[in-house]
């Protein structure tokens, strides 16, 4: 009798730690240990200046808030999803078409208080995000209040 040989199993191909960081907020904290731990190996072994540690800070800030962003904005847009299909109906057309213009108005701002202003000036509504408790306010000095649950 002869052995049959054993298929080994094959490793999938590694992510690289951007691309694992984008898939899983676990994986984006060990990517961020990694780079510390990379910055604390650099400090004790060879010589920096604050100018280094300053710009190497400055790239890790932004790789991470390139990350946290892009997550924000997947949440927005699947919870304005959400609210328009449970408060008001939508469908899959008219979310798409909702979708569109709000992509189409948000590529045009530079800066956010552009949009925020003018929803204030057509809307009267106050988007204040500098406050945690009272972020929505009314033109009339009203505090915004959530529609009850039916």
């Amino acid at each position: 009798m002869s052995k049959a040989k054993r298929a080994t199993p094959r490793e999938p191909p590694k992510a690289s730690p951007l691309q694992a960081a984008q898939q899983s907020p676990i994986a984006e904290l060990n990517v961020m240990a990694a780079m510390l731990a990379e910055a604390r190996h650099a400090l004790t072994v060879q010589k920096y200046t604050d100018l280094d540690l300053k710009a190497a800070a400055d790239r890790g800030f932004a790789a991470g808030y390139q990350l946290a962003g892009l997550e924000i904005v997947k949440c927005m847009y699947a919870a304005v999803c959400l609210t328009l299909h449970e408060k008001f109906g939508f469908g899959e057309d008219r979310l798409l078409r909702t979708l569109e213009d709000l992509d189409h108005k948000t590529w045009l701002c530079i800066e956010h208080h552009e949009i925020t202003d003018q929803v204030y000036q057509e809307i009267g509504l106050r988007l204040n995000f500098d406050e945690l408790s009272d972020r929505l306010t009314l033109k009339k000095g009203k505090r915004w209040r959530k529609p009850r649950k039916p």
